[in-house]
């Protein structure tokens, strides 16, 4: 197993995982919000928001478009994707949604097959982020997370590489 197949598989994981969620069980459940959302937390806002940015830029055009309305980011992404696909549900974030997610997973492979040198340890560091099923909330509602998981991966994975090089030759004379 390679990055570039975690990355593909995590993806398709999202997709279809996130279809059947949004789709079939949260609608069944008591606290579907509507949407495949549930009820209770901040998606709910922000998905209502989203749909009310993104009627505005069909409306009026990208001028009404904002990035982070009311400090939201999320807010301001789904509205884009919404306006842009003219499809005004949360399961159109699932492909960005996907990639976000597969580039965290591939990212994690490899600092894990780079600190063990192992594919099979690496598989067993990402497994949890397909198994776990509150990790579903990362990936299958609109959630700041799905953001911030592969940036700080990203930023220690820089910082894992950097301190397995040798960035400074040590044994060389310094002049001074």
């Amino acid at each position: 197993m390679n990055q570039r197949l975690v990355f593909f598989v995590v993806f398709l994981f999202v997709l279809i995982a996130g279809a059947m969620l949004q789709g079939v069980v949260i609608p069944a459940t008591p606290w579907h919000a509507g949407h495949g959302l549930i009820a209770g937390s901040d998606w709910v806002s922000f998905h209502a928001e989203a749909v009310r940015l993104a009627e505005d830029i069909e409306r009026i055009g990208w001028r009404a478009w904002q990035f982070r309305p009311q400090g939201q980011a999320p807010v301001g992404i789904a509205a884009a994707v919404y306006a842009v696909s003219g499809i005004h549900e949360p399961w159109a974030l699932l492909p960005l949604n996907g990639i976000l997610y597969g580039l965290a997973a591939a990212v994690l492979f490899n600092m894990a097959f780079t600190l063990s040198g192992n594919r099979r340890s690496a598989f067993w560091v990402v497994l949890p982020m397909l198994v776990f099923p509150s990790t579903a909330m990362i990936w299958g509602q609109i959630h700041k997370d799905v953001w911030m998981l592969p940036g700080c991966l990203l930023i220690l994975s820089f910082w894992i590489d950097l301190g397995r090089t040798k960035v400074i030759d040590r044994s060389a004379e310094h002049p001074y």
